[in-house]
């Protein structure tokens, strides 16, 4: 998540681990940078590098984002291919 200074510029904001992990009923969850819903563990994507090892968009808005770029770079070659 971004917040913009007041020059104009924005700056990254780093959540603590508290912040975004709570167990509920017994169930780990996390909560999605992108959509900000809370949602079990078992619903984000693995990732060796994040500290967690969970990457930090959820499934759902991991697979919105890489479909709008996949259809986007589709949409670019065919329109280069018309030229």
């Amino acid at each position: 998540m971004k917040h913009n200074r007041k020059d104009g510029k924005s700056v990254k904001k780093y959540y603590k681990y508290q912040q975004i992990h709570r167990v509920v009923d017994g169930v780990k969850k996390k909560r999605c940078r992108r959509c900000s819903k809370w949602k079990a563990e078992s619903m984000y994507y693995k990732r060796r590098r994040n500290k967690d090892g969970l990457y930090v968009w959820c499934k759902e808005c991991a697979n919105k984002a890489t479909n709008k770029s996949r259809k986007q770079r589709l949409l670019a070659a065919r329109k280069q291919e018309g030229i």
